[in-house]
């Protein structure tokens, strides 16, 4: 997972280029004391490559709000547990702030999945899309970093893509509410899951109930059929947008 928190001045970049987000010893200092581990502080320059296969805690910048905080690969409720205590310490410390330009970005691994059962996973969150953006505020649904797949012209809800195709057209932009970047570019095996606004970067209730949801869904999505060419009859099919109720 990737909270996202301000940094303690409020700017997204500092006043002079190089310099570390204000606050960010601080955080690092909360996700040690509180889980009683590592965790390091990067730069802007390897910042963005040192997330990808990390097993300790990493705290970075972030361009858009201030700073990031990143778990390593976790399991179950074991490392979701873990992520809501960071959460918890961050709001009970009175210092972390988490404003619209932040989000909780959650990435769940998907090595063990074949090409269809991904494809499954991205398909089907495409047509659960609308359901998940009703939970959120509409500042969220409005948010550059993340763009609703289904309002973009990226797919023809009457146009059936193979599989394979799929995974590359959600894995060349990582700005929708769900993309495939990394996977697609042998970075990690994951999916990304983008629509979280900021609540849940300092909510551990949120945190836990999201990250349990977005498991459940691509463990259910996964082992559901690919769906079926368009018919005008059946919601079931192609890429069209389901009913809430029938997402539920």
């Amino acid at each position: 997972m990737e909270a996202e928190v301000n940094a303690f001045d409020g700017l997204s970049h500092p006043a002079r280029e190089g310099d570390l987000p204000t606050g960010i010893q601080a955080v690092a200092n909360i996700v040690a004391k509180t889980l009683n581990t590592r965790c390091e502080i990067y730069n802007w320059i390897n910042g963005q490559k040192a997330t990808e296969f990390n097993n300790f805690w990493v705290v970075k910048p972030d361009g858009s709000c201030g700073m990031e905080v990143c778990s390593p690969v976790t399991k179950g409720l074991y490392g979701i547990s873990q992520g809501a205590a960071v959460v918890a310490a961050m709001r009970d410390s009175r210092l972390v702030k988490s404003d619209s330009r932040c989000s909780l970005h959650v990435h769940t691994e998907v090595a063990d999945l074949g090409l269809e059962q991904i494809a499954s996973v991205l398909a089907y969150w495409v047509k659960c899309e609308y359901t998940m953006l009703l939970a959120m505020p509409d500042r969220r649904k409005k948010n550059r970093y993340c763009q609703p797949i289904g309002m973009s012209d990226l797919l023809r809800a009457d146009q059936l893509l193979p599989p394979a195709m799929l995974i590359n057209r959600l894995g060349a932009y990582k700005y929708y509410t769900a993309n495939a970047f990394h996977y697609s570019r042998n970075k990690r095996p994951t999916l990304e899951f983008r629509v979280a606004d900021e609540e849940a970067c300092l909510n551990p209730f949120y945190f836990k109930n999201w990250c349990k949801l977005i498991v459940h869904f691509v463990e259910v999505a996964s082992e559901s059929p690919y769906p079926r060419e368009y018919h005008p009859s059946d919601p079931n099919s192609c890429y069209l947008w389901l009913y809430p109720s029938d997402v539920l």
